[in-house]
């Protein structure tokens, strides 16, 4: 029996048979030239198709699967499975109800729907299904032991000529496979990363590499991302031969294997990998003698090794190539090579005429210095001393049209630099990118370039980054850093199909979560001990639990990690200290890394456990958890009252230290108290980006809610869609078309094509300069998909059965439009602006098994037709008017392609006023205003005593400069109003009074080493290196000095000339960092500030958590049951090592501004 004698519909072009036919998330067939076979990881796997879109309105009613053997080498063909006919409109993660698949078995599958009309389609094509192992017993294999850069080889005879043969090949390490001479898998990565105590097997066609008789397969062991790079790889592998006759022959690592040497010379992740083309090069095949090779050992106890597992994620392999052009020689030996674009893989080398002997160097980086060689410090570590990165060697054999390259690592890269050619020699390089083939899904083309070059960024730095698991970078570490995956995933899922990558690596987070529940910050992690959990950085497992739901449906996802996800949240839960904040945390990566300006942990991180919280109450509430669900919302608002009631100044409203960032999280996790301070807070971010060149100045853990802000949210994918929000998109625009660094525009104007680690280039910041980094611009692409193109997946359907769209127009763009496959089928919308009439035409396609709800941006305040009739005026007779929301009309479409036409929304009005700082008495301060203010249309007005000027440039008013009486008493306020004839906006201005004992290096003079051996040296024009992150304020101290005890405190003292006066003080303050001119093996300590009183009583802050490399402020509180602060007489500042660090500290940091204020404490 075969799919083409099933019983058949008539043809018919308006019954289209299924088509993208796919078990789990495998794409059905094997990649073009490549031997790898994607098999399930399940004896009952999930189904999906997509059935064509031909018309309005077109449904599947119902389904019918068969599933069949082949019936090869003369067998019957035979089903395995018919389900029948099945009345559901499911077509994607159809469950599997006939009887398990059995293990390295092949069959085939074909499904056929029913449509609205009960009309039945033709059968699809049929797809294949396979198996490899699928349990313990499944496996005629033995762990074995290898060292490193050795084969390990096993001679296996054969009957005769097989029907088809498979290798399932593991290892811990990295392994590269050889039959009878050939290489398998070369243009591959094996195995995935994953958590130590698993392997993940892939599988390889090795049908023609087989002959009758004696054949031989040679596995290749390398270190890899291994912590114990000294200890020997282990390799498990097992060749599979099926004869036409049923017979099967198995031939598994094991007894009998022998190792010897290869052509590797080295292998030294990240650094060196050496290749010697003089050496034997018969090593893989049968001419090779190695009866006197040592045998392999057996890997150790059954206990101590991993369970085996098929790979769930795509493929790892070479995905393209392209010449590189050479660029020059800028000197003898050297020749330097571009490739075009910034790309993660490996570089083959092709030499002619270089004689035997001759060692060649590539090194790969992604700058050119000034003298046009390749500059590899921006992806250094600061511990990286005389070890160069990313270097291929090669020992040349002397053979002409000889290929070199690497057979293990893989590099980020767009420039080579080969060494040591001869003059007279040929040489052509050519570079391949590998990653995980995750096939691209979305597409956005618009009349402003700057956004095109935006998201093809974006999907390239995804590619680069994906090997097997979400990465940092494809340079310096090559680590599954969960701050980056969170921050990129709803960015990622519309560029790319992730279902099967992010499945994998939802397993590794889940692996890999401790046994308290918390989740490390780098998974899986290899090479060190697990990093320690931070909630900002661990979010990334409920994020894209969810967002994997959301995009693709799969509730088994959430029914896998609903467990994990609970532990995770009660360890969230155990770190909210006292004071009702997530204080407890071990170690801070959650300041905000990178940034501009930083913002308070503190802030960042109960943000973070608030948005967790209510992601798994989303995700309680999919599985019909409603009381789970209310319970996690409740501790959710817990935390928010907490935060509103400790971390927002109740009378002008800033929240923490008022940075964009500190606005864009109590936007982000709705701790606004209503509209109107929303729309506030979104004036303060509009004001904030422009006040600051049309920058945005948050790191790693904010920008997402910054840039979700800004485009007018709502912040959470899937949440209910928020009608138009005054000024969205407008500040993004202009962020995009600033091409000067440090911003987002700087990465699009200066290339090489990817986003980068930070928001400026700076090839001397080693550590923290990669140009191939994901965190900092993810953000603004899903921008463009969420805002710009208005593509939006609900959790009312997840899975795209139901999905939004709504586009929010910006000024200055005029057409844009957005295509994605889904597991529907294709998804797409655009609009267009006449710039002429005016008119806005909004075009959206719906596929089969969807329904959208088409929110046509200000459709509530004009007619809107489709197919000549108006909207709520007459009748459609496929879409369903839902009402206006806003300006929005809210149309409910079905499948089918739809074109709506409009009047072009115009700007809403909103609050003009961005933040209000702290007024000084007699002293002016700068009230920003929003973009776009026109200085005739301005007034102001502001309580009596008090001045407002505005501040004016071009015509455009920039600012007010409010000054507070020379008299005005702490505590006093003010009411500022500005208004455009439009609409008026109201700040609160509260006079805050303050000292300094060290400012700009005003006072360092009164400073004095309080510790033996300290010295103090004072600093100008400070550069934070080697990890960058906002310096201290104008001069600072560098204390430092070589004391006898390299365990003692490192202290600052200033005795104060007279005492001091601190009653109106609210808390005092210190800027302290450790960014140093040569790091320690730690970046951390704990900074102390101590007030000491004429009476001998001392007041003391400490920031307990180790001070990271970015939030650099200590405070004391000054509070009334402290009496001593009335006869303050001296300040000491101090760094000192944590108690659990048994290691000598470093003997220097810096200090900034050391000051007090009355201002209530926000941070």
């Amino acid at each position: 029996m075969s799919v083409q004698t099933y019983p058949r519909s008539p043809e018919r072009a308006d019954a289209p048979a299924p088509v993208a036919l796919r078990a789990e998330d495998q794409a059905p067939a094997a990649p073009a030239a490549t031997r790898f076979v994607p098999v399930l990881t399940s004896a009952r796997p999930t189904l999906s198709w997509v059935v064509p879109l031909v018309r309005r309105g077109q449904r599947q009613r119902a389904y019918q699967v068969r599933a069949w053997t082949t019936g090869e080498g003369g067998e019957e063909d035979r089903v395995l499975w018919d389900s029948g006919r099945v009345d559901s409109h499911e077509n994607a993660y159809v469950s599997w109800s006939g009887a398990p698949l059995q293990p390295l078995s092949r069959a085939l599958w074909a499904v056929r729907v029913w449509d609205e009309r009960d009309t039945a389609s033709d059968w699809s094509a049929p797809s294949a299904l396979e198996t490899g192992p699928l349990g313990d017993d499944d496996w005629a294999a033995a762990w074995i032991e290898v060292p490193a850069r050795s084969a390990a080889r096993h001679r296996f005879a054969l009957p005769g000529p097989c029907l088809r043969a498979r290798l399932h090949l593991t290892a811990q390490g990295v392994v590269r496979a050889h039959l009878n001479g050939e290489p398998v898998n070369p243009d591959s990565s094996d195995p995935s990363r994953t958590e130590r105590h698993l392997a993940l097997y892939r599988t390889y066609d090795v049908t023609d590499l087989l002959t009758a008789g004696e054949n031989v397969l040679a596995l290749v062991a390398g270190t890899g991302k291994r912590r114990d790079r000294e200890a020997a790889p282990r390799l498990f592998a097992m060749l599979v031969a099926e004869y036409a006759d049923g017979r099967t022959l198995r031939i598994g690592t094991g007894p009998g294997w022998r190792h010897g040497p290869t052509p590797v010379v080295t292998e030294d992740n990240h650094y060196l990998e050496h290749h010697d083309g003089t050496a034997r090069q018969d090593w893989d095949g049968l001419a090779c003698e190695d009866t006197d090779w040592p045998a392999c050992a057996p890997a150790g106890p059954p206990g101590l090794l991993p369970r085996v597992l098929p790979d769930p994620g795509p493929a790892l392999r070479v995905v393209r190539e392209r010449e590189a052009a050479e660029l020059g020689r800028p000197v003898p030996g050297v020749r330097v090579f571009d490739a075009g674009e910034n790309l993660a893989g490996r570089t083959v080398l092709t030499l002619d005429g270089v004689p035997a002997g001759t060692v060649l160097e590539a090194v790969h980086g992604e700058l050119l210095d000034d003298g046009g060689r390749v500059c590899t410090t921006n992806i250094r570590l600061p511990n990286d001393t005389e070890r160069e990165r990313q270097v291929l060697r090669h020992t040349a054999s002397g053979v002409d049209g000889e290929r070199a390259g690497v057979w293990f690592a893989f590099h980020g890269f767009r420039y080579i630099e080969v060494r040591g050619v001869p003059e007279d020699a040929g040489l052509s390089v050519t570079a391949r990118a590998l990653h995980s083939d995750a096939p691209r899904t979305g597409t956005v083309t618009a009349d402003e370039p700057l956004v095109e070059r935006l998201t093809e960024a974006a999907l390239h730095t995804q590619w680069n980054n994906l090997h097997a698991l979400p990465e940092d970078c494809p340079t310096r570490e090559q680590q599954g850093w969960t701050g980056d995956a969170s921050v990129s995933a709803a960015a990622a899922v519309a560029h790319l199909d992730m279902a099967g990558a992010y499945r994998k690596w939802l397993r590794d987070l889940r692996e890999g979560q401790r046994a308290d529940g918390a989740v490390p910050a780098i998974v899986p992690q290899l090479e060190d001990d697990a990093a320690a959990p931070d909630p900002v950085w661990g979010s990334a497992y409920n994020v894209i639990v969810r967002e994997h739901y959301l995009r693709y449906g799969d509730l088994a996802v959430v029914r896998e990690h609903i467990g994990p996800l609970r532990r995770w949240a009660d360890h969230q839960l155990s770190l909210v200290g006292p004071d009702g904040l997530v204080t407890e945390v071990e170690l801070s990566y959650g300041f905000d890394w990178l940034a501009l300006r930083q913002t308070p942990p503190v802030f960042l991180q109960t943000c973070a456990v608030i948005a967790s919280l209510r992601d798994l109450a989303d995700l309680e509430d999919a599985l019909g958890e409603k009381a789970r669900a209310a319970e996690r919302l409740a501790a959710a608002d817990t935390l928010a009252k907490a935060a509103r009631a400790a971390l927002r100044d109740p009378v002008t409203g800033r929240w923490a230290n008022g940075t964009q960032a500190s606005a864009a999280l109590a936007l982000a996790t709705s701790l606004a108290s209503g509209p109107e301070e929303e729309a506030e807070l979104l004036a303060e971010l509009a004001a904030g980006t422009h006040e600051q060149g049309d920058r945005v100045t948050s790191g790693f853990s904010a920008t997402q809610a910054v840039v979700r802000a800004l485009a007018g949210g709502p912040v959470r994918p899937g949440a209910a869609a928020a009608h138009w929000r005054p000024g969205a998109g407008q500040a993004l625009l202009a962020a995009l078309r600033q091409p000067a660094s440090p911003g987002i525009g700087a990465m699009l104007a200066q290339g090489p094509g990817t986003l980068w680690e930070c928001w400026w280039i700076d090839a001397q910041n080693t550590g923290t300069g990669s140009l191939d980094h994901i965190g900092m611009g993810a953000p603004f692409a899903e921008w463009v998909w969420r805002r710009l193109v208005g593509i939006e997946p609900d959790l009312a359907g997840p899975g795209f059965a139901r999905f939004t769209v709504a586009p929010r127009p910006v000024p200055g763009l005029n057409r844009i439009r957005g295509e994605v496959r889904t597991v529907r089928g294709t998804v797409a919308a655009g609009w267009e602006r006449d710039t002429g009439t005016g008119g806005l035409t909004l075009r959206v396609t719906v596929p089969v098994g969807s329904e959208a709800v088409v929110r046509v941006p200000g459709g509530a305040t004009g007619p809107v037709r489709v197919d000549g009739l108006v909207l709520g005026a007459e009748p459609h007779p496929q879409l369903d008017v839902m009402g206006a929301d806003g300006p929005d009309l809210c149309v409910l479409a079905p499948s089918g392609g739809y074109e709506f036409a409009c009047e072009a929304p115009g700007d809403e009005p909103g609050p003009l006023l961005g933040a209000a700082p702290a007024a000084r008495p007699g002293v002016p301060v700068r009230v920003p205003l929003v973009p776009g203010v026109r200085a005739e249309t301005l007034s102001t007005g502001i309580t009596r005593g008090w001045t407002a000027q505005p501040l004016t440039h071009d015509g455009e008013a920039e600012a007010v400069l409010v000054t507070a009486p020379a008299d005005a008493a702490p505590g006093a306020t003010a009411r500022l109003t500005a208004g455009d004839g439009v609409t008026e906006a109201v700040r609160t201005l509260r006079v805050d009074v303050g000292g300094s004992w060290l400012s700009g290096g005003t006072g360092a003079g009164g400073w004095s080493p309080a510790s033996e051996g300290a010295t103090l040296e004072e600093l100008e024009d400070m550069v934070c290196r080697p990890v960058f992150h906002e310096p201290v304020a104008g001069t600072a101290l560098l204390v430092g000095g070589a004391p006898r005890d390299p365990r003692e405190w490192r202290t600052a003292r200033l005795d104060l000339p007279e005492p001091a006066d601190l009653t109106a003080a609210r808390f005092a303050y210190a800027y302290v960092d450790q960014c140093v001119p040569t790091p320690p093996d730690s970046l951390f300590g704990k900074a102390v500030l101590r007030l000491i009183s004429a009476d001998g009583s001392v007041r003391e802050g400490r920031l307990d958590r180790p001070l990271p490399a970015g939030w650099n402020r200590v405070t004391a509180d000054l509070g009334e049951d402290w009496p001593g602060r009335s006869r303050v007489v001296a300040v000491e500042v101090a760094v000192h090592r944590p108690e659990a660090d048994p290691a000598p500290f470093p003997v220097s940091f810096h200090l900034g501004r050391v000051g007090w204020t009355s201002a209530p404490r926000t941070w």
